[in-house]
């Protein structure tokens, strides 16, 4: 879970900055939506956290023309750059040469699973590969 992964983060954290502290800014409900309001109210307001979780690629998009995210490639390089992630993810991350995000898990949205047992027995004999075969 998002809770257990966070939870990981801070140990190690905690652990390798024993003179530092996280401080967990969660922002509760929306699916994220809630969290995007409150960043971009921060932003407005000239008060930015150090850091925020967002989708890495178009998302930041807005955020890299605006000046308001700060490349991380030296982070990126020393935790092991494509030696720990893969050249086709470091490629989705680089926006002009730089890298704006750490990733910290990797998941996919608009995904659609099929049972083709269940397919094949409600008279589907073959699953459908775009929209229009759904509909």
């Amino acid at each position: 879970s998002e809770a257990r992964g966070l939870q990981a983060l801070e140990k190690m954290f905690a652990k390798k900055y024993p003179h530092d502290r996280f401080k967990n800014l969660a922002v509760a409900g929306g699916s994220g939506s809630n969290a995007k309001a409150k960043l971009a109210s921060d932003l407005k307001n000239g008060n930015p956290p150090s850091s925020f979780q967002g989708h890495a690629g178009a998302e930041l998009t807005d955020y890299i023309d605006n000046e308001q995210i700060e490349p991380v490639d030296g982070i990126i390089k020393e935790l092991g750059g494509e030696s720990v992630f893969p050249k086709t993810l470091a490629d989705r991350l680089t926006v002009d040469g730089h890298i704006y995000s750490v990733p910290v898990d990797i998941h996919r949205a608009n995904v659609v699973w099929a049972n083709s047992a269940l397919l094949k027995k409600a008279g589907v004999t073959k699953t459908p590969t775009d929209v229009k075969g759904w509909i």
